[in-house]
């Protein structure tokens, strides 16, 4: 193989990128969900008000923090996903300390945070934490799917070939 050609990216690394990406769907699935429960103002409000000045002035506690966090992470997780799509090493690592982070914390947490919801009668509280799990699980298959050993090989792969490449610049 020339040092120039990209390997072949492994559909073992393109599942788990599709599955990461669906997890990242249900998380903005559950924002959207929260701020329709919470009565917001329009998203671009909430982006720039901090939790304290929320909790503040709309008297919100419970699943807040878990929006607030969703709306820090969405852009940083969206990030880590292009570059291992792009067969960067290191950002399936930080992705895989990200997601061990996550899946303690809510293991931890998440019976504490979620009072009951409803919304026209019905129950929310049930949704959001299978959203919850559902999100858990799916990473861990996502993570095993990238640090399987094909998977592991294409991102050697694409190490060496960008340290070829920028060693004959």
């Amino acid at each position: 193989m020339e040092a120039n050609m990209i390997p072949e990216r492994p559909s073992r690394v393109k599942l788990a990128l599709q599955i990461l990406y669906l997890s990242l769907g249900i998380s903005v699935i559950r924002v959207l969900l929260i701020w329709r429960l919470a009565g917001f103002p329009g998203p671009a409000v909430s982006f720039l008000l901090s939790y304290f000045l929320l909790i503040a002035l709309f008297n919100l506690q419970g699943p807040m923090w878990l929006l607030h966090g969703d709306l820090i992470i969405f852009p940083i997780a969206l990030w880590l996903y292009y570059m291992i799509g792009r067969g960067k090493d290191w950002a399936r690592i930080i992705a895989l300390n990200f997601i061990i982070l996550a899946i303690l914390e809510s293991m931890m947490s998440a019976p504490l945070t979620l009072p009951p919801l409803t919304f026209e009668g019905v129950e929310l509280s049930y949704f959001l934490t299978s959203a919850h799990v559902v999100q858990g699980v799916l990473k861990i298959a996502a993570i095993a799917l990238l640090f399987g050993r094909v998977s592991s090989d294409w991102f050697r792969a694409m190490k060496a070939r960008n340290q070829n490449i920028d060693g004959s610049r």
